[in-house]
């Protein structure tokens, strides 16, 4: 897919609430939010109806203990309008090197299709990453309850942990 609305970055702060410290201009035409509206605000503030915000604070929460992580998910622009957004977290560190902050890159993606696709599958479906680390990215309900765990306790671990 052509990316239509860019991408963008924004930072915030641990632990929960999810502050915002941080916004690119790339908000503006992603989400119709300048980086001034957004900064100080909680992270909820970009939460709807079909956002997974505990699958969002679990990827957030990797990064805290720098493993960085990508989740598909629904995020809604400043009219209510759901937008699908990959969404990679990834620790910012201070002078000490230990993370202070998640920086989250934001791009405008059909990965939720995906994800309807998957959710919507007949038996266990999973998505892991290709890379060393074969990190899940993804699960559907059959999936979960084949191994008793819930899709925020799988999604952004290692598949053979």
């Amino acid at each position: 897919m052509t990316n239509q609305f860019g991408s963008a970055n924004l930072a915030v702060s641990f632990p929960s609430p999810y502050t915002i410290v941080l916004a690119d201009q790339g908000l503006q035409p992603l989400l119709g939010y300048s980086p001034e509206e957004l900064r100080g605000h909680s992270l909820q503030i970009l939460e709807g109806q079909k956002t997974d915000y505990k699958l969002l604070c679990l990827a957030i929460e990797q990064a805290a203990h720098n493993r960085p992580s990508t989740v598909s998910i629904v995020l809604y622009d400043r009219f209510g309008q759901p937008r699908c957004i990959a969404c990679s977290c990834s620790p910012l560190c201070g002078p000490t090197g230990v993370p202070d902050a998640c920086l989250l890159a934001l791009d405008e993606s059909e990965v939720a299709s995906l994800a309807d696709a998957i959710s919507e599958a007949p038996c266990a479906k999973a998505l892991v990453s290709a890379d060393p680390s074969h990190t899940i990215q993804l699960v559907n309900g059959r999936f979960s309850a084949m191994f008793g765990i819930l899709p925020a306790q799988s999604v952004g671990r290692p598949l053979l942990a």
